[in-house]
């Protein structure tokens, strides 16, 4: 098996500030948030990580054990283990992250190391993890020291059930939305979990491949689709289980182009951006494009007033925006703080431009 912790690039070779500390790399439009994370998160409360407790970051799931002085967190995603890091206390709150094996029993460890994906061994000594209590929140965040929020980690008491529940959380996030078809009828997909199909009402579930919930709608009435969402909308395919391939496949049904509708009078795309800490499983469904009006709508929230034409044009459409004439006047809660730094990396790492 094969030890990881997270996935991350940081290239910051094309990011500029200027005299205002705002960047212009992928597209910032907001001030770097560095120093507003740091304060967050140094000044929140610390948390205690006990024995035998439990933490998913939306992705993978992990158990602790400690081992002397090092907290040993082991565990994997819903298909697969062999996923561990340790944590190693610095004091101040701080944790050093450090290699352990995976499992207690030689013949199912794992050497003794951090794959790190797009990091080298090298950026290893960069990344530190706090234990916090952020609004409410016990949470491990892991920064990069130059660039930021990489990795948050929420404790679960359900074990393997909460990173499930979690995915299914963010799945139903990143497919909620109010939409027109073609003939302007309308739907509607909720985070909840409900939905408004051609003027039906009802609640949908989704289906599972491999064990892991996937991205096939099934409504009250039996219909099955597979959706695909956009930064303009989302695809619905017709779709029915192959039982001699055990997957499920696309049928000759034709697809259902869905827009979203424009922000209205209170509407927001993104509200969870504002409302709870956001982990790597939320964002990482998103597409770059998508990511960017994301972390721009937290800054919009708050009465930013954006340089980029596209961005002013876009929040415009929404009445709660108003504008403000001095951008240092705007305060970022510290979830908002954290969720934007988090988003920002994503965006940096992904390859999905739309």
């Amino acid at each position: 098996m094969t030890t990881l912790l997270v996935c991350g690039c940081h290239n910051n070779a094309n990011q500029t500030s200027d005299a205002n500390g705002q960047t212009d790399s992928l597209q910032v439009d907001e001030p770097q948030t560095d120093k507003v994370v740091e304060a967050a998160v140094s000044e929140a409360k610390d948390i205690v990580i006990k024995d035998n407790s439990n933490w998913h970051n939306g992705i993978e799931f992990y158990s602790v054990k400690i081992n002397g002085d090092v907290l040993a967190f082991s565990g994997g995603t819903l298909h697969e283990g062999g996923y561990c890091f340790g944590l190693k206390p610095k004091g101040d709150g701080k944790y050093e992250i450090v290699p352990v094996a995976w499992n207690d029993d030689p013949e199912l460890q794992a050497d003794p190391q951090i794959a790190t994906s797009d990091f080298s061994k090298e950026d290893i000594p960069q990344l530190v993890a706090e234990a916090k209590n952020i609004a409410g929140t016990d949470c491990i965040i892991i920064r990069h020291k130059k660039d930021g929020v990489i990795s948050v980690f929420l404790a679960t008491d359900k074990e393997l059930d909460g990173l499930y529940e979690a995915e299914v959380r963010a799945m139903a996030q990143r497919i909620a939305g109010d939409y027109r078809d073609k003939d302007g009828k309308a739907y509607a997909f909720n985070p909840d979990m409900t939905y408004v199909f051609d003027g039906k009402n009802g609640k949908y579930k989704f289906e599972e491949s491999y064990d892991c919930p996937d991205f096939i709608v099934t409504l009250a009435d039996g219909q099955h689709f597979i959706a695909e969402g956009d930064a303009e909308g989302l695809t619905l395919t017709p779709s029915a289980f192959d039982e001699e391939s055990g997957a499920w496949d696309k049928t000759n049904g034709k697809p259902l182009r869905l827009t979203l509708v424009p922000e209205t009078a209170s509407d927001w795309r993104y509200p969870f951006a504002s409302k709870k800490l956001l982990t790597s499983g939320d964002v990482v469904l998103f597409s770059k494009k998508e990511l960017r009006v994301m972390r721009n709508e937290i800054w919009a929230r708050h009465g930013y007033n954006f340089k980029s034409d596209d961005l002013k044009k876009r929040f415009a459409k929404v009445k709660a925006y108003k504008p403000i004439d001095d951008n240092n006047n705007v305060k970022l809660s510290d979830i908002e703080a954290i969720n934007s730094e988090l988003i920002l990396h994503q965006e940096k790492i992904s390859d999905n431009e739309e």
